[in-house]
């Protein structure tokens, strides 16, 4: 019994230093490389928030920002795939999302591919890409910042309802619905609005480089909406194809030959997660209808 156990376990050492052997005569260098074949797909998908509920379907700037981190850690990940249908949204999660892109840039390639829409802050983020590749009749472009502000004051007023402002500061009441703005006030949302616009246009020239026809892109940086076709004649993208091609050209920059797509996308929210986020939902609303209102710059 106890020369069958040597036995086996000189086998087993012998099984072991031949793998050993073969594993370093194949490597070249004597290190083992593997070569990883995934493709991370990550939807950047409807209005691009930073917070949302479990009951939504698309992804927050947060979670695809933790997406992309993931992605980049995966050893099994040669290259990330953003699949864009997004008309923008909030300036913050879009940059959000633009940083992480940045930062993943310097491990992985990233490719972008806008299907129906990548405009605004949905297009900000495919700029933040290594290559962008879009569908002929997409929507893309909306370069600028917008601020929209409600005011009820003349409504309230046919109803008779009045509402009194207590407030400390001259302009701490600025964007309230309950009044409209002074010259001063639209003064200074018009500052904010056009350093967001700035930042936004200067991030694109920064991303884009030569590819950028720049004469043109201070004609057309001005909000419009363009189509892929006319994007690529602009140079805000690189090619127009389909999502199979751009995924072939994700897998070409990642020099795979044989690449795996693997779904990076929303998971199913767990029973716990639902009525949690109904119930946040639920108290957030009340609150800010409640209580105050709040603007938000857009992108």
């Amino acid at each position: 019994m106890k020369k069958a156990i040597v036995v086996l376990g000189i086998g087993l050492i012998v099984l072991i230093g031949a793998a050993l052997i073969l594993s370093l005569a194949f490597s070249g260098a004597g290190n083992f490389s593997f070569k990883p074949r995934g493709i991370a797909i990550i939807p950047v998908k409807g209005e691009i928030v930073l917070d949302g509920s479990a009951f939504s379907q698309e992804m927050t700037a947060i979670e695809i920002s933790n997406a992309i981190e993931e992605a980049v850690d995966n050893p099994s990940i040669g290259a990330i795939f953003l699949e864009i249908n997004s008309g923008g949204g909030s300036a913050v999660a879009s940059r959000q999302v633009v940083e992480t892109v940045r930062i993943a840039r310097e491990s992985k390639p990233v490719v972008s591919w806008i299907s129906e829409m990548g405009a605004s802050g949905g297009y900000y983020i495919a700029a933040s890409s290594d290559y962008i590749v879009a569908d002929y009749d997409s929507f893309t472009g909306s370069i600028g910042a917008v601020s929209a502000i409600a005011n009820v004051e003349g409504l309230l007023e046919k109803l008779g309802v009045e509402v009194q402002i207590v407030k400390a500061g001259d302009h701490k009441a600025m964007g309230s619905m309950f009044k409209g703005l002074t010259e001063g006030e639209q003064q200074l949302f018009q500052t904010i609005v056009e350093d967001s616009f700035l930042r936004f246009k200067q991030d694109i020239i920064d991303f884009r480089g030569d590819k950028l026809n720049q004469r043109q892109f201070d004609v057309i940086a001005d909000g419009r909406i363009i189509s892929g076709q006319q994007a690529l004649g602009y140079g805000l993208v690189d090619e127009i194809g389909t999502r199979k091609e751009a995924i072939a050209i994700a897998a070409g920059l990642a020099q795979i030959s044989d690449p795996i797509e693997f779904d990076f996308g929303k998971s199913e929210p767990s029973v716990l997660e639902l009525f949690t986020s109904a119930g946040y939902s639920f108290g957030l609303g009340f609150k800010q209808g409640m209580l105050h209102y709040e603007t938000g710059l857009r992108s």
